[in-house]
């Protein structure tokens, strides 16, 4: 799964990632992935969470890659049915706040509900954990 993230972002012309993960297995990314270049990559980075601390933390691991400048951010299991490149490009022309990318689905509590007011979102919550994301 994580080669269908990584083709979606280089695809839509993002040249350098990292990869934060956690758990026994983390090393085996740096193997299965190593540098990045045979994903057209410039560089891949690597930040090994410790313990389950969600998006939140992943974050908050990838400030100093991101180095005051936007970033964007995919979840590994996340896949999607149409290409990121408009998404991401119209991202670069105004880099200010953050995007979000939604869709409906027919379960949506088995995956996470966004609850929206007046066009925003107004909080989200998973199965993995309650309300993280607040106005």
């Amino acid at each position: 799964m994580i080669y269908y993230a990584i083709e979606q972002l280089a695809g839509a012309g993002v040249d350098r990632m990292m990869i934060v993960t956690g758990g026994n297995h983390a090393g085996e990314f740096l193997r299965l992935l190593g540098n990045g270049r045979s994903f057209g990559l410039q560089h891949l980075d690597y930040a090994y969470q410790e313990r389950a601390g969600g998006i939140a933390e992943a974050l908050g691991l990838a400030d100093f890659f991101a180095a005051g400048e936007p970033i964007v951010t995919i979840l590994g299991d996340n896949i999607f049915e149409y290409s990121l490149a408009p998404f991401v490009r119209r991202f670069s022309e105004r880099p200010t706040g953050a995007r979000v990318l939604l869709a409906e689905v027919e379960n949506p509590s088995a995956y996470g509900v966004a609850v929206m007011a007046d066009g925003r979102i107004h909080t989200v919550t998973t199965r993995a954990c309650s309300t993280f994301l607040r106005p």
